[in-house]
């Protein structure tokens, strides 16, 4: 009875550090949500901007340059999944610079693009400048989405405190859902590599 308002404090209170790690494992909900606390005054929108972005740009850059450090003996030791890659690359080649600002808008594909663009011979440089572009645009626009969506939840809901609990427990429920749903996918992941083996 007292464990959901001790994990709402939390969040309150750790709120940017949530935003980081929500926006890093799922992308947009965490993001919106925190949009949202910050139109009720609870966290400040800048803050929520520089948690998203951050998040989404150095997971993005991660990403990227582990693939480009160990891309290649994943690859041999996956040679079905090599075949596939190989495929890709000139896809990716053709429109390399929005391919890289819209990775994140692309439901699914947010780790395995900057993967793959790793694996590619795009360069750092060209990478960094295009992934640090589209960190920002993602960022304001969801953030802006949650700010807008918390100005229209105020005027439904008049009891401010009442918005905050709901948006709130909204956001632990889908963070607990997200890594549950992660948790599956790296047992499925564990399973079908032992069967390979």
């Amino acid at each position: 009875m007292y464990i959901l308002p001790a994990m709402e404090d939390l969040l309150l209170k750790h709120g940017y550090v949530l935003i980081f790690i929500g926006a890093l494992l799922e992308g947009e909900t965490p993001v919106v949500l925190g949009g949202m606390l910050a139109r009720t005054g609870r966290l400040s929108i800048t803050g929520v901007f520089l948690s998203a972005f951050l998040a989404t740009f150095l997971g993005d850059q991660l990403y990227f340059h582990l693939a480009r450090w160990k891309g290649r003996v994943w690859l041999e030791k996956f040679p079905a999944f090599g075949a596939r890659v190989h495929r890709v690359q000139p896809i990716l080649r053709k429109g390399e610079s929005a391919v890289i600002f819209l990775m994140r808008f692309m439901y699914g594909f947010r780790v395995v693009i900057p993967a793959l663009l790793g694996l590619s011979a795009v360069s750092r440089k060209k990478y960094l400048f295009w992934n640090a572009l589209g960190a920002v645009v993602w960022t304001v626009l969801y953030g802006s989405i949650g700010h807008l969506l918390g100005q229209w939840a105020l005027l439904l809901v008049a009891d401010i405190q009442l918005l905050e609990k709901w948006i709130v427990r909204f956001l632990l429920v889908s963070m607990g859902a997200i890594a549950f749903l992660q948790l599956i996918r790296f047992l499925r992941g564990r399973t079908q590599n032992r069967s390979r083996d």
